[in-house]
């Protein structure tokens, strides 16, 4: 008989609130972050490289 091992997710939903209602929904995946606004049928995305690459030359540094 096989060992049994956990399964873990390829990715990781987070429904982001606004006011307690849903504004949309941010997917975390080892290589891209997707977003899909509420009431969309399609995901934005764009590589953890680039979306790195921005908040580097547009975010500001920022303690825990």
């Amino acid at each position: 008989m096989p060992a049994k091992e956990f399964s873990a997710p390829v990715s990781q939903d987070f429904q982001i609130l606004e006011g307690g209602k849903m504004y949309g929904t941010l997917r975390v995946k080892p290589s891209t972050l997707m977003w899909k606004p509420k009431g969309a049928h399609s995901w934005h995305g764009v590589a953890i490289e680039d979306f790195g690459e921005w908040v580097k030359k547009t975010g500001k540094q920022m303690d825990k």
